[in-house]
């Protein structure tokens, strides 16, 4: 009896091997149909570990040395197709935007985002409020020059500020973030905050902090059960805790403006969502409400104001480490304005080196290198290659910004690169810092 039990459980454990073998080679095999690219170390984290630490785009560079402009990797068990090169991430985003604009399944879109706002929605619901947002920012001058007043209002304090330290140290990071986001938040909700405002400080610091956490604990979007580990080891609580207090002050603010608005005098975005809100009032499936105009305006004061300051941020470094910049740059700026006002958007095409700079400042940097993650709509066939429709769809920007065959010497800060002959500005199709098609 004893020696069946035994044989029994050695079959039960010879089975279990097999089947371990069996599901490692199922999941690590890769279809004849999909792009190529590196086999997955061990199931469940598919090729993590090559990713982790340091800078996450030398991985990337190397895979598409290896396998081409269009491979594949995995995060985990879930698949993700790796698109490189300016005429391919086009043709993905622009000329297939109807497949290629979903979101895909990730716990920062459905988790976090609720698929609300313009970052965590897809489909029809993302392009009609996409299209209303757009439009609406025209109107209020995104883009032209009557957004100066604005940008004005809010240099005046940033410089005084600055000046207030008279050449001591200073945090630099922190006025950059409230400077930009007081201009965010002033064309959203027709309001500034001074710099000691100790609410919107808090604000922003919730929001800077969620946004830090959940940047490091990305694998989150690969394993979501993971925030249901006792003791909350990957502080989601906290990022919960931190949206809840954000959106309760904007709830506020929403309804602020109810009480006060007046339809035939729109003074900021979130005026003329509520006007558009009336309009649909009587649609009971209407995708114009209170809580996706609380999420549009979240998605603009993080996405919005992390993108801005983290460019100038870089661009303050880069003038710092490279003074022959600096002082062609300032040259510039003495001899078209002048020491007595403040540069306008009229000034912008004799300040050709300035806009170089700002250029090869985006180039250079390279802020968001693998783009926001995309989704597909169906299973869909690029380049030959078989994409199921669950796959995650990475734009690898980098590949672009980076590409020798564009720039010369890409790995060298150089704004000369966007003037030429004539000294005219050169404004090259393959800048493309923050995607296309987005």
């Amino acid at each position: 009896m004893l020696y069946e039990l035994l044989t029994l459980g050695n079959s039960i454990l010879i089975l279990f091997f097999v089947l371990c073998l069996v599901i490692l080679f199922q999941v690590t095999r890769r279809s004849a149909d999909l792009p190529p690219g590196p086999k997955p170390w061990i199931p469940f984290i598919g090729n993590l570990l090559d990713i982790r630490g340091g800078d996450q785009r030398i991985p990337f560079r190397k895979w598409r040395k290896k396998y081409g402009d269009i491979y594949s990797v995995y995060f985990g068990n879930k698949l993700a197709v790796v698109i490189s090169g300016y005429e391919n991430i086009k043709e993905a985003y622009l000329k297939n935007g109807d497949i290629f604009s979903e979101r895909p399944d990730l716990y920062v879109f459905t988790g976090i985002g609720r698929k609300q706002g313009i970052a965590a929605t897809s489909g029809h619901l993302w392009k009609e409020q996409r299209s209303f947002v757009l439009k609406a920012l025209r109107e209020f001058g995104f883009g032209k020059t009557s957004i100066e007043k604005k940008i004005e209002e809010e240099i005046s304090p940033l410089l005084q500020a600055l000046c207030e330290f008279k050449g001591e140290p200073l945090d630099i990071e922190s006025m950059i973030k409230i400077s930009v986001a007081n201009i965010i938040c002033n064309m959203t909700f027709g309001h500034r905050f001074d710099y000691d405002n100790e609410e919107f400080l808090y604000l922003f610091k919730l929001i800077d902090e969620s946004l830090k956490v959940l940047g490091s604990n990305s694998v989150l979007n690969i394993y979501p059960i993971l925030r249901f580990i006792p003791f909350d080891p990957f502080k989601i609580e906290k990022v919960q805790q931190n949206t809840f207090i954000v959106e309760d002050f904007l709830s506020k603010v929403i309804r602020q403006h109810k009480q006060n608005f007046d339809q035939n005098n729109v003074a900021d975005f979130t005026d003329s969502y509520l006007k558009e809100m009336r309009k649909h009032c009587d649609n009971p499936d209407t995708p114009y409400t209170d809580e996706q105009l609380l999420k549009i305006i979240l998605d603009f004061m993080a996405g919005g104001t992390l993108t801005t300051s983290t460019t100038l941020l870089w661009a303050i470094l880069y003038l710092m480490k490279f003074p022959e910049v600096q002082e062609r740059m300032h040259n510039e700026i003495d001899s078209v304005i002048g020491k007595q006002r403040l540069p306008t958007i009229t000034d912008r095409s004799s300040l050709v080196y300035t806009e170089a700079v700002i250029m090869e400042t985006l180039r250079f940097a390279n802020v968001a290198g693998l783009g926001f993650p995309h989704g597909l709509s169906r299973e869909t066939y690029f380049h030959g290659y078989k994409i199921p429709k669950e796959a995650i769809i990475i734009g690898n920007l980098d590949s672009v910004l980076n590409d020798p065959l564009i720039w010369k010497n890409p790995e060298q800060f150089e704004p000369s690169r966007f003037i030429d002959d004539s000294g005219a500005l050169i404004r090259p199709d393959e800048l493309i810092p923050f995607s296309i098609g987005e």
